[in-house]
């Protein structure tokens, strides 16, 4: 067995490492989360989960525009949704247009002119990339994070994400976990976190 952090000769070696590395963590812009997270650390995967239609889009969403206005590169990976409609979910959030007006295209001149301010003066110059794919394997999301050049990953969901087949009666929890494994080695290698939505049935 080899690879031990042995206290007589490597901690002072690793806390210099630790303490010159610049990265502080990052913020997800909503106080409460961030006084209990301290900022997402390289190689963490925040898991956000919910039922359907409680907002857990919305929620990813926020919080993947209040990373990229602080200069974070952000990269959400969807599978629900094509990049257009997943641009749709972002421009009344960033616009503060109701998204119930934007979806029905009932936009009043105001609400024009913020939707393009929202464009011209912010999205444009924010560092977020948007892939789309219907069921990504491992690789594929490993792919996205590599090709984005993110420091943070949104996976918008789990439960659409590809596994591989095992023969077992519970496979579908050996699969997941596999899955969860393979993710979370990645990310610290990588050096990146990672913002996962999770579908609850109950």
């Amino acid at each position: 067995v080899s690879g031990f952090l042995d206290f007589k000769t490597d901690i002072t070696e690793t806390l210099d490492a630790h303490l010159a590395d610049k990265d502080r963590g990052v913020d997800t812009g909503f106080s409460t989360v961030d006084q209990v997270l301290h900022g997402l650390q390289k190689g963490d995967i925040l898991t956000i989960g919910a039922r359907t239609g409680c907002g857990k889009t919305a929620i990813s969403t926020k919080i993947m525009l209040n990373m990229a206005r602080a200069g974070i590169p952000c990269c959400y990976i969807t599978t629900e949704m094509s990049k257009a409609e997943m641009l749709c979910r972002v421009l009344p959030i960033a616009s503060g247009v109701p998204a119930k007006k934007f979806n029905r295209k009932e936009l009043s001149y105001d609400d024009i002119k913020r939707v393009n301010s929202a464009v011209a003066d912010d999205l444009s110059r924010l560092p977020i990339k948007i892939w789309a794919h219907p069921s990504p394997k491992i690789v594929d999301i490993q792919a996205a994070i590599i090709q984005s050049e993110c420091r943070v990953a949104f996976v918008d969901y789990l439960q659409r994400c590809s596994f591989p087949e095992l023969r077992r009666q519970d496979a579908r929890t050996y699969q997941i976990a596999d899955f969860m494994l393979r993710l979370k080695t990645f990310c610290g290698d990588s050096k990146v976190s990672v913002v996962l939505g999770c579908q609850l049935t109950r």
